[in-house]
């Protein structure tokens, strides 16, 4: 996965969860995906965006004790003039306040 990541790859998480640089960015995925039981990622659609950006819709599910918990998720793709990854933007569906 690192070899398709500028070395100054900038990810804009959801939370305020922002990572410069590949050691920084590996080591929050490191700690953070098997930390999730049961996690996996289901791709829905890609979708070219122009200027070098690409958008992926997908779905993250964990399994908790009441079953599986989905996100609903785009992530923006921002690619350099070598091909790298350049920007990571995460932006989540939120559910419906009641």
């Amino acid at each position: 996965m690192t070899e398709c990541l500028a070395s100054d790859v900038q990810r804009r998480g959801p939370f305020g969860d922002n990572f410069k640089g590949v050691p920084a960015y590996v080591s929050y995925l490191q700690r953070t995906m098997p930390a999730l039981p049961g996690y996996r990622m289901d791709i829905d659609g890609v979708t070219e965006l122009g200027g070098e950006r690409a958008l992926v819709e997908l779905r993250e599910t964990i399994e908790l004790d009441s079953g599986p918990f989905i996100t609903h998720e785009c992530l923006v793709f921002v690619v350099d003039s070598d091909g790298l990854l350049n920007e990571i933007s995460i932006y989540i569906r939120q559910a419906p306040q009641c």
